[in-house]
């Protein structure tokens, strides 16, 4: 519960494991300068009752440079984002912004909110989208339910880009209506099969997708308010 950001990475590769981060009244993860850790199972939420927020994913590079290097490319498995109503002149609760050539390899994603929330997902148009359609930046086995899914922008080009399109042509990625359909609280309901992460040194093979479920509740004992 910060007043500014949830947690920030400055560059680096620092990895972490079971994070909650509620009521931050700016970005709850945001990342620039060349970030490339690994996160899994992050859970965010957005203030009760409509409390200030912003986006629960804000991703840059170093925009300072012309070609936007360092260049950040994380990988974040099993994160809820949980929005809320927050909407003033100056910023709203939103889901996931991907912007100044920033990478990304997300799985086992559970995007939704209360009603009001902005939307879902969004990425800068430009460079971020060119890497998108690329295959540098993914998304699978993730499930999106707001009031708005996808919000469009256009490649370098200024030619439209179709990020609903973008995101259900990848590995069992869909859409639900609203929230109730895909969480229980914050427990993961949606059935979608999780990605499979064999073989790999850091991320476990959760047999859920979402930061939380009722057989995996890693926030017992030490959190309380989130359910």
């Amino acid at each position: 519960d910060n007043a500014d950001d949830g947690i920030e990475f400055f560059g680096g590769t620092v990895n972490a494991k079971y994070v909650v981060l509620t009521a931050n009244k700016d970005d709850s993860v945001d990342w620039d300068n060349g970030y490339r850790g690994n996160l899994q199972y992050v859970l965010v939420k957005h203030a009760a009752n409509d409390g200030e927020a912003n986006r629960a994913i804000e991703a840059d590079n170093d925009g300072s440079t012309p070609n936007k290097l360092p260049q950040s490319n994380p990988t974040i498995a099993n994160m809820t984002i949980i929005g809320n109503g927050f909407d003033t002149a100056d910023k709203d609760s939103e889901g996931i912004y991907l912007r100044e050539g920033t990478k990304a390899q997300f799985h086992n994603f559970v995007v939704t909110g209360y009603a009001g929330m902005g939307e879902c997902f969004e990425m800068e148009a430009g460079l971020t989208v060119d890497q998108a359609i690329a295959g540098d930046t993914k998304i699978t086995n993730s499930v999106f339910a707001c009031g708005e899914n996808f919000k469009n922008t256009a490649d370098s080009s200024s030619a439209a880009f179709d990020l609903g399109a973008w995101v259900t042509a990848q590995d069992a990625n869909s859409t639900a209506t609203g929230m109730a359909d895909v969480v229980n609280g914050i427990f993961t309901t949606d059935t979608t099969t999780p990605y499979d992460f064999t073989g790999n040194a850091f991320f476990d093979n959760a047999n859920h997708i979402g930061a939380v479920s009722a057989t995996n509740n890693w926030t017992a004992g030490w959190t309380v308010g989130l359910e």
